[in-house]
């Protein structure tokens, strides 16, 4: 009887602490893992992008990695992810191209991570390290830099003279700053496996590797786009639609019904993943919810 008790004293346990557990704060996607902030602490699930990559065995790993921070701001790149808190960067995970290793940075205040590099916005204005995209088309001198964001092989920003872009359309035959008409987006955002950026002025619009596209009507005016390799997520009217190249990725799989006040979006290869009342929910390419990309830590 005792053996009884407790174990149902444990079952009802259990069912308290998921149903009051705290929503995740902030995630990000990549090509082989995902990142989310939870009570200040910094958890990866995926694969082993610091050996797997290297030895070409890659594998599973339900918790890839979970550091405790005081006030992080959370940067996922290609095969890394990078922590601003308290006035310092750290980065952590596959370290092929120097990701990881973080120039001196003077009172840091934004972080942003692209494929294999990330930047920082300090008192010096923009510094850059890993694989670093060309970067010769930004100005030499940026007035209040802000809203920093990377792609796979490009940076935006905005400052007080507008948006600033730098580094390499994949296509070769276009430019990564936005078109002239849309010069003064009041948000931008992109992701580490991106060729595009997307920006917000009166509507969304997305632009890179040669063009522009529009938002479908119904999603110009939607509180948040992020954009994917070929693909984006926008969260609009309490709900999360996704648009473009449907011959990968996370348009390949049905947005998940069970998904309730969206807050965040993230998007990655063959991933995307939310943030809503139900915790962390994520979808994607020939993905089950087994797939170790989509599946995240009970406690998200």
């Amino acid at each position: 009887m005792k053996i009884t008790t407790i174990k149902i004293g444990l079952l009802l346990m259990a069912l308290i602490l998921t149903g009051c557990k705290e929503q995740a704060q902030d995630i990000g996607s990549s090509h082989y893992f995902n990142c989310a902030e939870h009570n200040n602490a910094i958890s990866c699930w995926g694969y082993n992008v610091t050996e797997g990559l290297v030895t070409g065995d890659l594998k599973f790993t339900s918790l890839l990695s979970k550091k405790t921070f005081t006030d992080p701001q959370l940067s996922v790149g290609g095969y890394h992810y990078c922590v601003l808190d308290e006035g310092e960067v750290q980065c952590f995970l596959n370290n092929e191209h120097q990701q990881t290793e973080v120039p001196p940075l003077s009172n840091p205040y934004e972080i942003a991570s692209g494929g294999s590099y990330s930047c920082a916005l300090d008192d010096s204005g923009l510094v850059c390290w890993g694989k670093t995209p060309y970067l010769d088309d930004l100005p030499e001198s940026l007035e209040n830099p802000r809203n920093l964001v990377a792609g796979l092989g490009h940076i935006c920003l905005i400052d007080d003279n507008g948006t600033q872009c730098g580094g390499f359309s994949w296509t070769g035959d276009g430019s990564v700053n936005p078109p002239e008409s849309f010069s003064s987006p009041t948000i931008l955002t992109s992701s580490p496996l991106s060729l595009y950026t997307c920006g917000f002025q009166d509507r969304w619009l997305c632009w890179g590797g040669g063009y522009t596209y529009e938002l479908p009507e119904e999603l110009a005016g939607a509180d948040t786009t992020v954009p994917g390799y070929l693909q984006a997520c926008s969260i609009t009217d309490g709900s999360v639609s996704c648009w473009g190249d449907g011959s990968f990725g996370p348009l390949k799989a049905d947005v998940p019904d069970n998904i309730t006040n969206p807050i965040k979006v993230s998007v990655g290869n063959l991933q995307a993943c939310t943030i809503a009342d139900e915790g962390v929910v994520c979808w994607g390419d020939n993905l089950d919810s087994d797939s170790p990309i989509i599946k995240p830590p009970f406690y998200l």
